[in-house]
């Protein structure tokens, strides 16, 4: 709300912007999810940065299991997945970058076999990022779901082909880790906490290039080599994040 004003009202601007300072202000240590956002914090609100500890998020243990492939199938059926897909995980707002995603994709579609899915809670993007993919002729080869359960979610990474997750601002990247974790392939923003999330294993791109992106999905559909090492390389990154909450 701080980065990238345009998207929240003032009133509400000013109301978290107080509520957080005063939490900060007064609290005995922060928490922060990532060393990006230790950043933000000591910057946007002048703390004492010994005050601030980095701690990643934990990803859900259902994740980090192999879903069977009957589970797999399962989860297709229930939501009409198509046989093949790319995935990207993330409500519908102007941070998660959907609509430069779908530019993306329209420059791949006949050089891909997957379709996009888009996974997320409704937001304010949703009638926009609709009435984008209708304009470029991609109703048959983007889906959109809303209110997926979190425990058909485990399955629906693992059945993708990769992830896609292009996002402006971010946290930390909680989609990253978790497809880490599937053991899919992770094309990301480059720079900031995406890169803590996703490590040497990802692929990471101007999340303002449609063509970047676009040649990011082909490199990796293209080498099999490449996509084995990122799946190692990533599961070993996120099992590296999961063992410092432990430690």
């Amino acid at each position: 709300f701080l980065e990238h004003k345009e998207q929240y009202p003032f009133f509400d601007r000013m109301m978290y912007k107080a509520k957080t300072q005063y939490a900060v202000k007064h609290a005995d240590k922060v928490i922060a999810v990532s060393a990006e956002t230790k950043k933000d914090i000591v910057d946007l609100y002048w703390v004492d940065e010994k005050k601030v500890v980095v701690i990643p998020p934990p990803v859900a243990g259902d994740f980090q299991i192999a879903i069977n492939q009957e589970k797999r199938n399962q989860t297709i059926q229930k939501y009409n997945l198509p046989g093949k897909y790319l995935l990207h995980v993330g409500s519908f707002f102007p941070r998660k970058n959907q609509k430069t995603l779908i530019e993306a994709f329209a420059l791949v579609k006949d050089k891909v076999q997957e379709d996009l899915l888009l996974v997320g809670g409704v937001g304010t993007m949703l009638n926009e990022i609709k009435s984008l993919i209708n304009s470029k002729g991609l109703n048959d080869r983007v889906k959109i779901l809303t209110g997926v359960s979190n425990e058909d979610m485990p399955a629906i990474y693992q059945a993708a082909s990769l992830l896609v997750f292009p996002a402006l601002y971010e946290g930390f990247g909680m989609p990253v880790a978790e497809a880490l974790f599937s053991k899919i392939p992770v094309v990301t923003t480059g720079g900031g906490s995406m890169e803590e999330a996703g490590g040497k294993g990802s692929l990471y791109v101007d999340p303002l290039s449609p063509d970047e992106i676009a040649k990011a999905i082909l490199k990796i559909g293209g080498d099999t080599q490449l996509r084995t090492r990122m799946i190692e390389n990533g599961r070993a990154h996120a099992q590296t994040n999961t063992d410092k909450i432990i430690s």
